[in-house]
């Protein structure tokens, strides 16, 4: 048996969530719209410098059986993923970070976050 959804761990997902039983298709441009301004919402209540929004940069694209939505740049990475981090300014640079014994690291080529165990 799988294991069973956590609501509250991360926003985000959990508003996806929510919009995916409406059956709303989140990859049109208004929807996109409106999820980034819910989204900019979210984190303006979460991390420090309500300022550090402009970064929150992604894309939603529907595949045939899924959506895929790609953060363009680590900091909107790690915010889709539930991390939110309030030192800004080498990571996105860098395009890596060291938090709690893991390196998250950002490929902009792919838009893939990979996280290492670090030992």
């Amino acid at each position: 048996m799988g294991r069973e959804y956590s609501w509250g761990e991360n926003p985000f997902r959990d508003y996806l969530i929510r919009l995916a039983g409406t059956e709303v298709d989140i990859s049109k441009e208004n929807v996109k719209k409106d999820i980034f301004s819910i989204f900019s919402y979210i984190l303006e209540n979460l991390i420090d410098k309500p300022s550090d929004t402009t970064h929150l940069s992604f894309d939603i694209k529907k595949n045939k059986e899924y959506y895929k939505i790609s953060a363009d740049n680590i900091l909107s990475a790690l915010w889709l993923t539930g991390i939110f981090v309030s030192s800004t300014k080498d990571m996105l640079k860098n395009n890596r970070i060291m938090l709690e014994g893991q390196e998250y690291v950002y490929d902009e080529k792919t838009k893939k976050l990979t996280i290492n165990q670090i030992k």
